[in-house]
């Protein structure tokens, strides 16, 4: 079966201003969100997850800035976009749901506002209480006729999420960005989180991408995943795939580091070393320095991408691939 692309990332890089040199934070990266799925991207703190989502809708932080590359959406590359022409695209078309939803809600303004106030912004005048009211007892809130009235300081960090995740649903967006959207949760609260942004794609006509440093919550609910290191995709390919046969060693020891019932009271597996700051990033393979299997090679040149051996003759939902030169496949 052909999936139908919705946003087409081509060697994207990003570059953020330190001391006033443009260093390189996501380096020439490329890859798909096809209509009706949940993309999971997956990685330790400083990879670059979550300036590749800031620069889809176009909200960069200052100090960072597009170097090259084309964002496709819709196959409308937004990245030649202005402001102005960016504006209606957010939160109509383009929604998401930002790590820490406390600072991102307006703590003058009550939820329910909040809310309606995107429908509001994007022309629609009628119903919108009514509509805000269904959408956040859809989403788990209690008591939303009340709920409607309260505060950002008045609700549980489960109840800001619900709230940012209604303000990114309400209009019915084709992408829905979430970027560590269980952060600080409990596990039930996370779990209900994660339900609902799975739910958004059951129809087929919107997708999802979800940024997490958990792999655990990417295997519950994608049906593919990019594994990024220091600012580049080292593996890529469907989860069944990925995490049955990881073709990189960092997807390996990210894999072995999961709590496992197997192991039960073993110490927990980690990874040597810490990831690079983007002034300390060696040459090569960007792993190297923390790689227990490293070899010399490997401290050259960023491996080609290379197709990793599928699971079966008949596996489904897309291609694995991975650059590392310890797994070598055919060249893509």
């Amino acid at each position: 079966m052909t999936m139908e692309t919705l946003l087409d990332i081509r060697n994207l890089s990003i570059g953020v201003n330190i001391e006033g040199s443009w260093l390189p934070a996501v380096l020439d990266i490329s890859f798909t969100v096809y209509k009706g799925e949940v993309l999971g991207i997956v990685g330790e703190s400083g990879c670059g997850k979550s300036l590749t989502a800031l620069s889809i809708p176009g909200l960069l932080p200052r100090g960072a800035r597009r170097q090259n590359g084309a964002i496709y959406f819709e196959g409308r590359d937004l990245a030649g976009l202005d402001e102005e022409e960016l504006r209606p695209l957010r939160g109509s078309k383009i929604s998401m749901v930002f790590q820490e939803p406390l600072p991102s809600l307006n703590p003058l303004m009550s939820a329910g506002r909040q809310i309606a106030e995107t429908l509001e912004l994007h022309g629609e005048k009628d119903n919108n209480r009514e509509k805000v009211i269904a959408l956040m007892g859809r989403l788990g809130l209690p008591e939303p006729e009340k709920l409607i009235n309260a505060y950002p300081h008045q609700l549980s960090g489960g109840m800001c999420q619900r709230v940012m995740l209604a303000l990114a649903l309400i209009s019915g967006p084709r992408l829905l960005i979430a970027d560590e959207p269980t952060t600080a949760l409990d596990q039930n609260t996370g779990e209900q989180i994660l339900s609902l942004i799975s739910g958004v794609t059951r129809e087929g006509t919107s997708s999802a991408l979800l940024i997490s440093h958990d792999l655990s919550v990417i295997q519950s609910v994608c049906s593919r995943v990019l594994v990024m290191y220091s600012g580049r995709i080292v593996e890529e390919g469907p989860v069944e795939a990925v995490f049955s046969r990881p073709a990189h060693e960092y997807t390996r020891l990210l894999l072995g580091a999961i709590p496992d019932r197997k192991r039960k009271g073993q110490r927990l597996a980690g990874i040597p070393g810490r990831v690079p700051s983007i002034a300390e990033r060696p040459a090569g393979c960007p792993f190297n320095k923390r790689c227990p299997s490293a070899q010399d090679l490997c401290s050259v040149a960023f491996p080609a991408k290379r197709r990793a051996k599928a699971l079966s003759e008949d596996a489904q939902g897309g291609e694995h691939s991975s650059r590392c030169v310890l797994y070598p496949g055919e060249e893509v």
